[in-house]
Parts: C-alpha cells; sequence; structure tokens
C-alpha cells in the first residue's frame, strides 16, 4: 500500500506555512528508500520542517495540501494504471477494459557484469534492497566496471568460455551495452551484510552488500536498445513488449537459452584452476 509525505513546519509564524505544500508518494525501493519521495523530493527532516507521515496513504489530500502531480503520475506508472487515467479523458472509451499487465521492471547492470549474469551468476550485488519478486529485465548499461574487469571470477568465466584475456574489453561486441539483454527471476534478497557470517550464497556474493537472488534467466536473442536508469526503474510499455515478443518464441526450458550451451555441456563459472 503505498504511504504518503508531506512537510510540517515548525515554527507557527513561517510564511511558509501560508504556501500550497504538495502531498508526496514515499518511494519504498531504491537506494533512497524513505528518504525521499517518488519525485526525488527528500523527505529526511530538517531543522526548519519535519516529515509527516500518512500511512494509509489517504484517498484525498487533507486541507491546505494537494498531490504533487510528478508523483501521482510516476505512481500510476508504476501500478499500470496510466490507461485507466487516460480513458477518463477519452470522448468513446470503449465497453470492455483489456487486461493489462503490469510494467517490467528493469535493473541496469555494468558490463562485464551482465555478461556474467547471461552466463549463469545466480547473484547480483547491490548496496539497497527491493520488495519486487518475479520477473526482472535484465538492462547492459554503457558504462564499462573495471571492478568487473579485474574480477577473478569475471576472468575465470571468461577464459571457461574459451576466450582469450586480451578480448575482455568494452571494444568486444559480445558485451552488448545500453541494451536489455536478458529476463531473470527474482526470487529474493539476502541481506546477511555481516563479512564474518557465511551466507550461503556462493563466491558471486560479495560481503556487505545485498544479495539479489537471480534464476530462470533468458538471454534475448536479439537484446533490446533502451535507455538505462538508476535504482528499479519500469521498461517502456514498447520495449517490456518487443523483449515479451522474443520471450515468447523460447517455447519451453530447453529453448530459454537459445543459442548458448546447454547446461551440461556449459563451463563451471567456478572453476579450480588459478587465474594467470
Amino acid at each position: 500500500m503505498p504511504i504518503a509525505v508531506h512537510r510540517t513546519f515548525r515554527r507557527p509564524g513561517d510564511l511558509r506555512r501560508t504556501r500550497v505544500r504538495y502531498l508526496h508518494v514515499l518511494a519504498e525501493d531504491g537506494p533512497h528508500a524513505r528518504e525521499q519521495a517518488l519525485c526525488r523530493q527528500p523527505m529526511t527532516d530538517t531543522r526548519a520542517s519535519y516529515a509527516t507521515v500518512l500511512d494509509p496513504m489517504p484517498a484525498v489530500p487533507p486541507n491546505g495540501l494537494a498531490w504533487c502531480p510528478p508523483c501521482t503520475g510516476l505512481l500510476a506508472y508504476e501500478l499500470g494504471a496510466l490507461r485507466d487515467i487516460a480513458a477518463t479523458f477519452a470522448p468513446t472509451p470503449s465497453a470492455t477494459t483489456p487486461g493489462r499487465e503490469m510494467p517490467m521492471k528493469a535493473l541496469t547492470v555494468k558490463q562485464p557484469w551482465a555478461w556474467a549474469i547471461m552466463n549463469g551468476k545466480p547473484i547480483e550485488n547491490r548496496g539497497w534492497t527491493t520488495r519486487h519478486r518475479g520477473e526482472l529485465a535484465i538492462h547492459a548499461g554503457k558504462a564499462w566496471a573495471l571492478d568487473g574487469e579485474d574480477s577473478p571470477l569475471v576472468r575465470a568465466a571468461w577464459l571457461a568460455a574459451g576466450h582469450a584475456l586480451t578480448d575482455l574489453n568494452r571494444r568486444n561486441p559480445l558485451f552488448h551495452l545500453g541494451q536489455v539483454v536478458a529476463v531473470a527471476d527474482l526470487t529474493g534478497i539476502c541481506t546477511t551484510r555481516d563479512a564474518r557470517t557465511d551466507c550461503g550464497c556462493g563466491r558471486w556474493a560479495f560481503p556487505g552488500a545485498c544479495h539479489w537472488q537471480l534464476a530462470d534467466l533468458q538471454a534475448l536473442p536479439e537484446p533490446v536498445p533502451h535507455r538505462g536508469a538508476q535504482s528499479l526503474w519500469p521498461l517502456h510499455p514498447e520495449i517490456a513488449g518487443a523483449v515479451r515478443a522474443q520471450l515468447a518464441t523460447q517455447a519451453g526450458p530447453d529453448q530459454r537459452n537459445a543459442g548458448r550451451p546447454a547446461r551440461g555441456d556449459r563451463p563451471s563459472l567456478n572453476p579450480e584452476p588459478e587465474i594467470p
């Protein structure tokens, strides 16, 4: 259930108390969860004002407040309700409302980490968590991660796949940049951040990070170009449709990894030989 929040000024004589204040929707995902609104307006306490939380979110703003337009628009987009809102302005609305699908969430991952996910990396390390579970599009960002290039695990997987270390660079066409490359199932997130505790998430899990557990990865035969974003973000409906169209062609589990070796023939991502 969404949570609403607004500012309240401490000083009774403050002129800002007479101004129209907006009722925002609190962001519950991302690195600044519960610290800012969906419109990215900070909601942390200051000396002049403090945040007042309304949980659950009211249907009508309290007296003296008005809905924040960016927050309500983003909330409607996340809930997939923009079509219903637009239908209220249509001159001849349809007698039947077709069923709509929830927006496909996406996560931007830098290369070569995105390549590792496409080739069996089961954990994505993040400094934050989310309540989202289920379908998750993997978007390969345009930036290159030097820590990924120098990672012994990535290098081991790259060598095991039959490539030379000299080809592990952003100029290699195997590394798609600025494109949606796969869709995975986010099954859970391990939040055991104690570096002294073995959470059992495997070698790809970094100590001190939240371990996003990915399963049932489906690589796209033709990656779809799309601009990335920070945090967890919804794919544009047209892009999501193009992604789902490719997933529909992969009828069964045997076709989910088209163009990739079978699971039994796929090289291990945890080889024992040392990396030169």
